[in-house]
């Protein structure tokens, strides 16, 4: 009897990896090209050591809040459109919630990895403490292509994804919230597939839609962040905004809106860029909300002027400002 041949990955539209299988045992392998010397979960720690060293914190006590109180990796098996069945990992770490319930966002990205996950973790329960908000720090993910999904496809891993994680989410447990390659519109979902099993639950996230009981302001909140920030530092550099030229690199949700409030104070919008490309204006530029501003796209950002090229990442990133 011949050995059956292994499954010869094809083309889908799911992502640069095209085999479906997608869960933990293929999930956590390096990447053959682009590895950082040290991870991300390394680098966090390092940075925490340093502040360690100076607030002169005790190693045992060191020892409890550089590792996780639950890291959860789950299967997410769904049929898409292509009618394969994908198998994708998800990933929730709970790193400590000694201040209050464990809150922090989920990411969807082809690349999310359990370290990744860890580190953003640990970073939220900093951020948590240093503004001495009432809340631990955790941080989630699955390692989809949310960028080339339909909704289909993402409600299906969403909704999965939820319920294997329903008994350690919730109002006063674990707060998810969107982050990268998610919006509302997955906190909806979140919010629905968990009243399915533990009843209407609202507070179950936060960034969801106003009328399902969503903030005002929040979709905005974390770009008004980054111009808070430019405001105080201004002071101290003498910069001002009328001659303040600005290049934003990311035009997703946080970049979009950081640069129209940016532009708003009067600064000079000079160039954008996400992974699809960058465009570089030497004229002003008003930005408009956008997730891409791929050629493909149409709603990019629109210059006062016609004078803008269409540049790499890396000219983007060394542009003069």
């Amino acid at each position: 009897m011949s050995e059956p041949r292994a499954e010869e990955p094809l083309e889908t539209p799911v992502g640069r990896r095209s085999h479906p299988d997608k869960s933990p045992r293929v999930a956590n392998r390096a990447p053959d090209v682009g590895v950082a010397e040290i991870s991300s979960f390394d680098s966090v720690g390092r940075f925490f050591e340093v502040a360690a060293d100076r607030l002169g914190v005790a190693e045992d006590l060191r020892a409890v809040i550089t590792t996780a109180y639950r890291e959860v990796q789950v299967q997410i098996p769904v049929r898409l459109r292509d009618t394969r069945i994908h198998v994708f990992s998800g990933y929730r770490v709970q790193h400590n919630g000694a201040r209050g319930p464990f809150k922090g966002g989920i990411r969807y990205h082809e690349r999310v990895s359990l370290d990744e996950v860890r580190a953003l973790a640990a970073l939220m329960t900093w951020k948590t403490a240093i503004l001495d908000i009432p809340f631990g720090g955790a941080k989630g993910g699955v390692n989809c292509p949310a960028r080339d999904l339909d909704e289909h496809g993402l409600e299906l891993i969403t909704r999965s994804f939820t319920d294997k994680l329903a008994g350690i989410i919730g109002p006063t447990r674990d707060i998810p919230a969107p982050d990268a390659g998610t919006d509302a519109r997955v906190m909806a979902w979140i919010m629905d597939e968990y009243a399915k099993l533990h009843g209407d639950a609202p507070a179950v996230v936060t960034g969801k839609p106003i009328s399902l009981g969503g903030s005002p302001g929040r979709e905005a909140a974390t770009g008004r962040g980054i111009v808070y920030a430019y405001r105080e530092a201004a002071r101290g550099l003498g910069l001002h905004p009328d001659t303040t030229r600005v290049a934003v690199q990311g035009f997703g949700n946080v970049g979009s809106w950081a640069a129209r409030i940016m532009t708003q104070l009067g600064c000079k919008l000079v160039g954008v860029s996400d992974t699809s490309g960058a465009i570089h204006a030497e004229a002003a530029s008003t930005p408009t909300r956008s997730p891409s501003i791929s050629p493909r796209v149409e709603r990019s950002p629109s210059t006062r002027r016609p004078s803008r090229s269409r540049r790499s990442n890396w000219s983007h990133s060394t542009a003069r400002c």
